[in-house]
């Protein structure tokens, strides 16, 4: 029995071995797997930021009065274009009305102590006394009469009113996210050029200068390009999220872009040279998320490279520690292995 039972050992170990021996020799014959190349190539380009930010008004104000009245009369209507200074809304003038009569009586009073003091009855500081009053009561009605109307800052469109012709001003904040707060009758908004405001890395900080052109895309406009400026940077960043602020202006005379809209910044950095490989040169391994390429090396084994992006131009990609003039595979990637001999299609 124990003989038996040592020839089927031997037996098995001899069919294994003979196993491993054919598999080895079909491995040593087998082809090479034919593959296409292309070339790694030093190119200039200009490396971009993008960020996401939101359209707002270049100038805004909810207009209104320090002083509680009723609204008389609105001489304009939402969507109405209004020039500087332009007359939008009228108060109610019973305080300028006071301040009137207030007015009348002190002027008289001062022509009376006038003639007195001119006839020695009474003396230069009874005439000084009364002509400061009358100073104080002109400013008060001058500053009345201005809480009494409401007018225009700067040239921009009435977008909507906070408070309707007929009803009392006591306190309207106004009450869109993202716009003023500030109580008011009717707000204006400057549109013929939009900010966008998006919030920059610390990494890119000092890449990002004052009067930099950049380019600005819109959901609402997906075929088009917005060409806009730096306007200013923050000064310092948030402790939090260690960004800073920066204001993009874009020119919008044809009133195309609406405040509020999403908007995608793109920012391009000073240009430098970087070593480019076709889009196909690159690929991912199955099951993760790294990316790999195939160097073509002595003998034409390939030795396989982790990929770091640097950058994008065209159908190209920039790879970080590629050298100019260094071969790739384009094709064939994942039938070859790392140190595996290749043979490249004519």
């Amino acid at each position: 029995m124990k003989r038996n039972s040592l020839i089927m050992l031997l037996s098995a170990a001899v069919l294994s071995s003979a196993c491993s021996e054919e598999k080895r020799v079909e491995t040593q014959s087998s082809e090479p797997v034919m593959v296409l190349t292309g070339t790694a190539k030093e190119i200039e380009y200009r490396p971009s930021m993008d960020y996401a930010g939101t359209a707002l008004p270049f100038r805004e104000a909810n207009l209104g009065s320090p002083l509680p009245g009723r609204v008389e009369k609105l001489y304009y209507e939402s969507n109405d274009y209004v020039k500087k200074g332009a007359l939008i809304a009228s108060l109610s003038q019973n305080m300028l009305d006071q301040t009137k009569a207030e007015l009348d009586a002190v002027k008289k009073d001062y022509e009376r102590v006038q003639r007195l003091q001119q006839k020695g009855s009474l003396t230069q500081q009874d005439l000084d006394h009364i002509s400061a009053k009358l100073e104080a009561t002109e400013a008060k009605n001058s500053m009345f009469a201005s809480f009494s109307e409401i007018r225009a800052p700067f040239s921009g469109k009435i977008v909507g009113f906070l408070v309707n012709e007929g009803e009392v001003f006591t306190i309207a904040p106004g009450l869109q996210p993202g716009y003023s707060m500030t109580s008011g009758i009717v707000r204006l908004m400057q549109i013929d050029k939009i900010k966008v405001c998006v919030e920059i890395n610390e990494k890119d900080y000092a890449a990002v200068k004052s009067g930099m052109e950049v380019r600005v895309f819109l959901d609402a406009y997906p075929d088009r390009v917005f060409t806009g400026k730096v306007l200013k940077k923050a000064d310092f960043l948030s402790t939090v999220t260690h960004t800073a602020e920066v204001e993009i202006v874009v020119n919008n005379k044809e009133e195309l872009i609406k405040p509020g809209m999403f908007a995608r910044v793109e920012i391009e950095k000073e240009a430098r040279p970087a070593v480019f490989v076709p889009q196909e040169a690159i690929y991912k391994l199955e099951g993760t998320s790294e990316e790999f390429l195939y160097l073509l090396e002595a003998e034409n084994r390939v030795r396989r490279m982790p990929v770091v992006r640097e950058g994008f131009k065209a159908d190209l990609v920039a790879v970080k520690g590629l050298k100019d003039g260094q071969t790739v595979l384009i094709s064939g990637q994942r039938k070859v292995n790392d140190g595996d001999q290749v043979r490249i299609a004519e």
